[in-house]
């Protein structure tokens, strides 16, 4: 009795471990047409699934990815767009193993696993990997579990190619992450890539990308990414051997939230460097600006991107329509009265400081009863508007600001003078122009450096909490 329920047990597992991977296999091939018509659905690219092979323990797609051709159609045939935009597309092979036993490539469990290269087959790709010398374009790997969700990494191979126009050095690229529904988390690193021309020399050092996402097709995606950049240089043959232009710790984070309630969005995004050089003159250090769209209506907001996508895909039918549409979707996010904040917004010149501030509220009441209002009617943004604003500057960097304004005045006047005379003229005047805003009232001084305060709300504009007479011209 015990060995005929062995022998039960050990049969119902083969059915089962056969059985599966059959189960599993159509649920992936599914899941694969699901996501390839997602991707096909942008108006930007196509996507399109020529061949699926599936057997009992594996599969094989082919995928075509390219620009949209609606996209692709918008550029002249001899526009330089078009050109630097490829006509063919590029064909992907994907191969899956479906579980929950998988081999090749090793050995584990999980509902299926997948490899994605762009096929070498084709001539295109055949083509590249020749010049550059690549084993491969780039392959992405995947591995998916019993409980849904993807594990995945992926790379480019490193290049170092040259010819008589000039040379590409690139150290190869490295991704990894997880999908789980529609929140995917990624990480990207490059450690530096170099484009050598006769004439000049681009450097790009320590390039990493941390994004944490909830993907929303034809939605805003809510989350936040950063983008880190060691340093960006650029040198010319011509200019010497110092750098041209030269920017060290670079940042980007931006960041897309909703409020509880689900109706209001707040888009923020901060720049940052550590330092900032562009010839012998011009130097930034310390530099951040932060921008944030707060209170902004949700649906209206997701509404105006897909209608932004889906126009991006061809010229409107009706463009008098279409603009009637942004219209409609405009005055919906203006009722739920946006604000517009900048700050941080501080950077030194020659370790003297600038820092400032400024936030823009709007007045839903100030809207016409009428929904047909012009967008580009100036008087309409100066009722619904207000702003609030303060600065502080250094006076060494306020007396070189002046100064600038000053020769640039003197050029555009026609004034030829020697460059020590302008110079000389422009500092004179500048300290002139300083100390007539001063005693106006406009900047404040404080010692060492001026401020100022700005406001401007119903028509009225103060600064430093005096009226300046304010009209559009």
């Amino acid at each position: 009795m015990k060995n005929r329920l062995i022998v039960i047990a050990v049969a119902i597992a083969a059915v089962v471990l056969l059985g599966l991977p059959f189960a599993m296999g159509e649920l992936t091939e599914t899941r694969v047409r699901a996501e390839v018509a997602a991707i096909d659905s942008n108006p930007l690219i196509s996507a399109e699934i020529t061949s699926y092979e599936r057997s009992w323990f594996t599969s094989r797609a082919r995928i075509e990815l390219g620009i949209s051709p609606e996209y692709f159609e918008q550029f002249p045939a001899n526009g330089l767009s078009a050109q630097l935009m490829p006509a063919e597309r590029l064909p992907v092979v994907v191969e899956l193993r479906h579980g929950p036993v998988q081999l090749g490539r090793g050995f584990r469990f999980g509902m299926a696993s997948v490899v994605a290269h762009p096929d070498p087959g084709s001539e295109l790709v055949r083509a590249l990997q020749t010049r550059f010398a690549m084993p491969y374009l780039f392959e992405f790997r995947g591995r998916s579990g019993f409980g849904g969700g993807l594990d995945f990494d992926a790379d480019i191979p490193p290049i170092d190619y040259a010819d008589d126009d000039g040379s590409l050095t690139f150290s190869g690229l490295l991704v990894d992450g997880s999908l789980a529904g529609r929140h995917v988390v990624s990480h990207a690193r490059m450690d530096g890539l170099q484009y050598m021309h006769p004439l000049a020399t681009t450097s790009v050092q320590g390039l990493s990308v941390d994004a944490d996402y909830e993907l929303a097709p034809q939605r805003v995606a809510l989350g936040a990414a950063t983008v880190e950049i060691e340093r960006v240089s650029v040198t010319s043959s011509l200019m010497g051997p110092d750098p041209v232009f030269d920017a060290r710790g670079l940042s980007l984070r931006n960041e897309s939230r909703i409020d509880r309630g689900g109706d209001r969005l707040e888009l923020a995004v901060v720049y940052a460097a550590d330092s900032i050089a562009a010839g012998p003159t011009f130097a930034l250090g310390d530099a951040t600006l932060g921008v944030t769209v707060g209170n902004l209506d949700a649906d209206a907001m997701h509404d105006y991107y897909e209608i932004v996508q889906r126009d991006l895909s061809g010229t409107p039918a009706d463009p008098f329509a279409a603009i009637a549409e942004l219209n409609s979707v405009a005055e919906r996010i203006l009722v739920a009265e946006p604000t517009l904040a900048l700050g941080p917004f501080e950077f030194s010149m020659d370790g003297e400081p600038f820092s400032g501030t400024a936030r823009v509220e709007t007045d839903a009441t100030a809207l016409p009863a009428n929904a047909d209002f012009d967008l580009e009617d100036p008087t309409l943004w100066m009722a619904l508007l207000s702003l609030d604003a303060d600065a502080t500057i250094s006076k060494v960097l306020a007396q070189r600001f002046a100064a600038q304004v000053v020769k640039t005045q003197l050029a555009a006047a026609g004034d030829d003078l020697p460059p020590a005379q302008l110079d000389a003229i422009a500092r004179a005047q500048a300290g002139l122009l300083l100390a007539s805003l001063s005693g106006q009232g406009l900047l404040t001084d404080r010692g060492e450096s001026y401020t100022t305060t700005l406001a401007y709300d119903g028509g009225a504009l103060t600064v430093n909490g005096s009226t300046v007479p304010f009209a559009l011209p």
